[in-house]
């Protein structure tokens, strides 16, 4: 089926709003979040391509026939929706704009901007302003569009960072355009498209909106706060001791709020976060690997799933996961026609992020292992449920096929004794190169750890699914090289980031590379980041129980444990290790900024913690009153996730069941 955006328009202005009270709006065919216009006068979704049932007063508007957009917005005046769409070369969307009135269609940017990520329309209509990654500068930038004078793009100019993840906020009744990056505020002169200043905060800033309120940790919870423009100052709004998200100030001076308790329900957190996340990109299954957003983005989003699935059987996230995962097989070079450098089209994604000149495709182990881990996790979740393969997506035998191929693409660059051009290895040990005469700097040297031990992941996934005990030998033999370089002291463990060659150095004379002639070595430790992949590498391996499995456990707990010579990301690796460490599971969960957390560990951590989470309530404050008044509580079903307000202090409030999200109106007297 042809995927289309359709901008529902519901009128909610006077009584033309028509419906059936406690009925769902909404079936879970819907991609994220609803948005409302900034006066709460229109709601509109953009649906995945399945028509669905509105009220009666409802429009149906089709702006787009192409495959993905997502992410509308209404001009203030009504006159125009934007849109975000993937681009037809498929690894960056692009930004538009739609005349309601004309029908008119007017791209606003284009590859050389990059991939947008983020947008903003200012208040008065005449700008629009975007974040948008490009490989070439492998950065955001902030670009303004003048809608006034021929949709002119200027490139905010003077930025003091390397931007990533940023999100734009045109503040209400000013011409300030705030660029918010985790716990920093860059202000942007609009006239000058030009940084003029950075407001800095203590923790990060979440769901910041138009009127200057925002969440953001503060003394054991997150707190509303307020940026007021005019002396750049930020004021604390809510001082007891629960936890609020999304506040959003109605038209009459009331401020709304999830109040969600003292102990944060970890499964609402990330139904929220992920009803949001759909409303963006929708995750990046539909994109091509050309920047590696489907092995470093996509991936994390398929984890996240996986996790999910595999602790609730949700079957709306069982059917989501099965999209994702056809969507990416779709996605690779052999299913989409791509060929790369040396001219082969076969299972996998091959990238143009890493070559040299950042324009051939080359292949990447450690971008198949990310992907293939997370498509052999959902395999063998349908092999062991094979009632849930007849009713999410197509065959099992096709998933092993396709890991099967995947798999066997990669065997070219595997080295055993028998062919160790490197003189590297010993006895059965094995592993894998970087093709020689491919354009990538280090090509003819043995890989990192991080590459290689995340492939070695993705052989015990594969052998679980298919029990051929090649693919466990394969794993095994990686695992001895690592092992071996896995240096012991009295706290545990620690271990370089590359080995071999890659450690080592090389001279001119080895001939080892073409690209990099010679190399005194890379000496460093792994990083939190790699370290955490090899951690997983070999947690999982010790289930086959070929090594002495409880001593070299014992010794990465105590390695985890002290982090006197390595650095881990606690939750990430904390989970890994909380089936065989109580200190393990306890060091996961004490991570205090819950709202943090990487969206991929948060049902891990709910399925660990023993705390009784608290109930989500919507909460309203009157700031016409004094502010020592205790907001009041609206009451809401046990099913809420989140909300957004509509025309007259109406609410839509968004619910989540096993089914999916469904939404509803909670009408208020508005006086």
């Amino acid at each position: 089926m042809k995927l289309f955006l359709a901008i529902f328009l519901i009128s909610l202005n006077g009584c033309s709003w028509v419906y059936e009270k406690n009925t769902p709006l909404t079936n879970p065919s819907i991609s994220g979040a609803p948005s409302v216009s900034s006066d709460g006068s229109f709601v509109f979704i953009a649906e995945a391509g399945i028509k669905i049932d509105l009220p009666s007063q409802s429009e149906l508007l089709t702006v787009s026939n192409t495959d993905q957009a997502y992410t509308p917005k209404f001009s203030p005046s009504h006159n125009h929706v934007f849109f975000l769409q993937l681009s037809k070369r498929k690894y960056y969307s692009e930004l538009w704009m739609h005349n309601l009135k004309t029908g008119e269609h007017v791209k606003l940017s284009d590859e050389s901007h990059g991939d947008v990520s983020s947008y903003s329309i200012s208040n008065d209509g005449l700008s629009v302003a975007f974040t948008a990654f490009h490989d070439n500068r492998n950065k955001e930038a902030v670009f303004i569009v003048d809608l006034g004078g021929g949709a002119v793009v200027r490139e905010v100019k003077g930025l003091p960072v390397s931007l990533r993840g940023g999100e734009l906020v045109f503040i209400k009744d000013t011409d300030a355009l705030l660029l918010l990056m985790e716990s920093r505020l860059f202000i942007v002169d609009v006239q000058t498209a030009a940084y003029t200043e950075t407001i800095p905060w203590a923790e990060n800033i979440h769901t910041l909106g138009r009127n200057g309120y925002f969440s953001s940790y503060f003394d054991g919870y997150y707190q509303i706060f307020k940026f007021e423009i005019k002396d750049r100052s930020i004021v604390q709004v809510t001082f007891d001791p629960t936890n609020k998200l999304r506040p959003k100030l109605s038209s009459g001076n009331k401020l709304y709020y999830i109040d969600a308790g003292d102990e944060i329900d970890f499964k609402k957190l990330y139904l929220y976060q992920w009803l949001y996340l759909l409303n963006s990109t929708y995750g990046y299954k539909d994109y091509s690997n050309d920047w590696g957003r489907q092995a470093w983005a996509e991936s994390s989003i398929l984890e996240f799933l996986n996790n999910v699935v595999a602790i609730t059987k949700d079957k709306y996230f069982i059917g989501v996961l099965a999209d994702h995962v056809w969507a990416v097989i779709q996605a690779s070079d052999n299913n989409s026609g791509l060929v790369d450098y040396f001219g082969v089209s076969d299972c996998g994604w091959s990238a143009t992020r890493y070559s040299i000149e950042k324009s051939e495709r080359i292949r990447h182990i450690v971008h198949d292992a990310m992907i293939g881990a997370q498509l052999a996790r959902y395999a063998n979740l349908l092999k062991s449920n094979p009632d849930l393969a007849s009713s999410y997506g197509r065959s099992l035998r096709d998933l092993k096929s396709f890991l099967r191929c995947l798999e066997d693409s990669n065997s070219k660059d595997w080295r055993t004794v028998k062919n160790d051009d490197l003189n590297i290895i010993e006895g059965d040990e094995g592993y894998f190169i970087i093709p020689k005469g491919s354009p990538e700097r280090f090509d003819g040297i043995n890989v990192p750890f991080n590459f290689q031990n995340k492939y070695g992941y993705f052989l015990l996934k594969l052998w679980l699914l298919t029990e051929n005990d090649s693919y466990l030998e394969a794993a095994n033999s990686m695992a001895t090289i690592f092992l071996r370089h896995m240096r012991e002291s009295e706290n545990g463990y620690s271990w370089p980031y590359w080995w071999g060659v890659g450690y080592e150095g090389w001279s001119e004379y080895s001939g080892f590379s073409n690209n990099t002639i010679s190399s005194p070595g890379t000496k460093t430790l792994a990083s939190s980041s790699y370290a955490g992949i090899d951690v997983e590498f070999i947690t999982e391996l010790l289930k086959s129980a070929k090594y002495d499995s409880n001593e070299i456990r014992k010794k990465l707990i105590n390695t985890f444990m002290s982090e006197s010579i390595m650095s881990f990301d606690d939750v990430g690796v904390g989970t890994m290790l909380s089936k065989y460490s109580l200190e393990a599971r306890n060091k996961a969960l004490a991570e205090p900024k819950i709202y943090d957390i990487q969206l991929r560990y948060m049902p891990l951590l709910g399925s660990l913690s023993d705390a009784k989470p608290s109930n989500w309530t919507l909460n309203v404050k009157d700031l016409n009153q004094s502010l020592d008044k205790r907001a009041q509580t609206i009451e809401v079903s046990n099913e809420f996730v989140s909300y957004d307000l509509l025309y007259g202090d109406d609410i839509l409030i968004i619910n989540k069941k096993d089914q999916g999200y469904f939404y509803q109106i909670e009408e208020r007297d508005s006086k």
